[in-house]
Formats: structure tokens, sequence, C-alpha cells
């Protein structure tokens, strides 16, 4: 949608963001804005140009490690304003690789976002489609208030999803949707401060998916509800699957890690909510890229897990330079059971050969 178009001119304050997920919104909705951030630890400028980030300068550091020390800060303030010019580049690599180097890298140094360290923010020409998939994206229990003149209601969010909302009496899914039809207005965030009843059970993307006689008017076409998860996943844009593989469930997760697309493989490690038995089993892949082996292998937390080792040292496609180390750490039957694989190569099962020998 053109970014001087009405329903893009809502605005307001809206805090308990992570600011990597207020560069990620800009991005997946590919729009370009220009959003200055204020923190203890400096002051930064990031320039995202129809849905690339291109530019950033955090005191005396630029590009890509400038973009990336940015969205390790841990609290701050920022403004996010629709573009007001071109930008010069001095940021090339793609948006998304940026975003989950910065989310793996938070991980690897044990940093979580604590409820009294997050960044506050105000935001201008923002449309309600993306401000609500950024409400959800955090993930926060929040109240959306909508002013929109002759439309006004609220929208409730919990855990990354809408679970109600009402509008000029109205509860639920039709008030939901009245709301969407505001064409301009003013926003306010607040923390829920109550127990709400759940009214809406959909998932957001069905939410804004339009019913099957509003797409094509044909009685008989597959619905959204009749359309199982994998189908779903293969109408995605490779945005929409990257922002599915770091937000969604597990359901999702095991599906997208399958995906070819070496980003969304990696997306999908960078989910926070990733479990043991899902690295595990990830571990064990032999279609995953080698870049997702190494992301492993690189977390002291998962490399602690003797079956997330095991697997990986059993894996073909792990790389022989770590396969190799890992193979001194594990027991004499996992050894014995290398010494004689076929598909491991050779210098793998050598290595094995000679430790079980010498564990005898």
């Amino acid at each position: 949608m053109p970014e001087n178009q009405i329903s893009e001119q809502f605005s307001g304050a809206i805090d308990r963001m992570q600011l990597v997920e207020v560069v990620q919104s800009a991005c997946l909705s590919e729009t370009s804005r220009d959003i200055s951030v204020e923190s203890h630890f400096g002051l930064a400028t990031i320039r995202v140009r129809a849905g690339q980030a291109v530019y950033c300068k955090a005191d005396d550091a630029t590009g890509e490690n400038a973009l990336k020390r940015v969205l390790l800060w841990p609290a701050g303030y920022f403004y996010s304003d629709p573009a007001t010019g071109d930008s010069q580049q001095n940021v090339w690599k793609a948006w998304e690789q940026i975003l989950i180097d910065s989310v793996q890298f938070r991980q690897d140094l044990g940093i979580t976002p604590e409820s009294d360290s997050l960044f506050s923010g105000k935001i201008t020409g923002i449309s309600l489609v993306d401000l609500v998939q950024l409400a959800c994206m955090a993930g926060i229990e929040r109240k959306l208030g909508i002013d929109a003149g002759q439309i006004q209601g609220s929208i409730f969010f919990r855990n990354g999803q809408v679970f109600h909302s009402e509008c000029r009496g109205i509860l639920g899914e039709d008030a939901f949707r009245e709301l969407m039809l505001a064409g301009s207005g003013r926003f306010e965030s607040r923390l829920l401060d109550g127990s709400e009843i759940d009214t809406i059970e959909k998932p957001i993307e069905k939410l804004f998916a339009p019913s099957s006689a509003e797409a094509d008017g044909e009685q008989g076409t597959q619905t959204d509800e009749e359309l199982n998860l994998a189908q779903k996943i293969q109408r995605m844009r490779i945005v929409e699957k990257i922002k599915a593989a770091m937000t969604g469930n597990h359901e999702t997760r095991s599906l997208l890690i399958r995906e070819t697309s070496r980003m969304v493989q990696l997306a999908v490690i960078a989910n926070p909510r990733l479990t043991e038995s899902e690295v595990t089993m990830i571990a064990g892949l032999k279609q995953v890229d080698d870049e997702v082996l190494r992301r492993i292998s690189n977390s002291r937390e998962w490399m602690r897990l003797y079956q997330v080792r095991a697997a990986m040292a059993k894996n073909p496609k792990c790389p022989v330079t770590i396969s190799t180390k890992l193979v001194q750490s594990l027991n004499v039957m996992d050894l014995r059971a290398l010494a004689a694989s076929k598909s491991v190569p050779r210098a793998v099962a050598d290595a094995a050969r000679k430790l079980s020998k010498n564990r005898v």
C-alpha cells in the first residue's frame, strides 16, 4: 500500500518493545521509515527503505556492525517516522540475516529482555494493520485504544494474539473488523489492568484474511480454516516464513526447519521458544544447511546437551572440523555406531574407531 494513503496515518505512543521488533516490523511491512534511537548506550539512526534496512549510524560506528550493536541495546526510547527522502547506504546484508544474527548473538550472550528494560517510543504514519502486527510480535499483554473520530474502540493482546476487541458496543471479531476500517487517527497503548473475556479465538492471520466469498466470490473455494498449516506455509512469501519461523509454535517450526531457504532455517533456531528436543531433532536432520549446525555448535547452552552433540556428530552434513571435536565427548556405544557408519565422513569414522578402542 502506498505510504501516502490515509490508512497509514495512525500515530501514538507504545511501550515495552524490543528494538529488533520495531525494525523487523518496518521491514516486514515493506515500508520506508526513519528510526531514531536514544539510550544510555548512545544515540543511533536506522533507516529502512522499501522494506530493507539500508543505513545505520551509532555514535562513531556505521553500517552492519553499528546495526548489530544497536539491536543489542536493552532499553531506551525510539521515534519511528515515515521516511523523509532517499538515504545513503552503508548496510548491504539482507535485513533478515542481520536480525537473525542479532537474535542469535543475544541468546549466545544469555541476554533476555526484562520487563523493566524494554524500549518505549512514538510511531507516526503507521497503518493499523502494521500496528496490530507489531503489538502481536511483542507478545506483551496490552490494550490498544483506537480513536479515529467516529470509530473508537480497543484491541486486546495476549501471547502474540488478539483475544478481544470492542467497538461502539460490538464485541469480538465484528468489533475488530469495524476498527480495521478506520481511516486515520491516534492510538494509545496500555498494559492490561484487568481480566477481559476472550471473544476472539482465531489466530491473527485468519483475522486479517478475507473469507472465501470476499476473496473470489465463488462457492466451494477452499477456506482458510480448511487449509492445513503446511498448505498455508506453501503460500507464504519468504519474509512471512521468516517471521513465522521466529515467532511460531512447535508445529510451525517443525515444518519451516525443512524449508530449503537457509534464512528460514536460521530463523527457526533463533526462535526463543525452541525446546531442547527440537534442537536435538534439528541437529540430526540431513537436510539442514551446514550454517544451522555451526550456529548450534556455537551455543554453549545447546552443546551442554549430550543428545545434541551425539546427533550432530552422526549427521553427515555437520562440518568435519566440528564433528571430529564432538566425537571426543561421546560414549563407547555411540563411538562404535559412528565407527561403523558409512554415511559420515571417513575422518569422523576413523576418529570414533580410535577412541572406541582406547576406551575398551
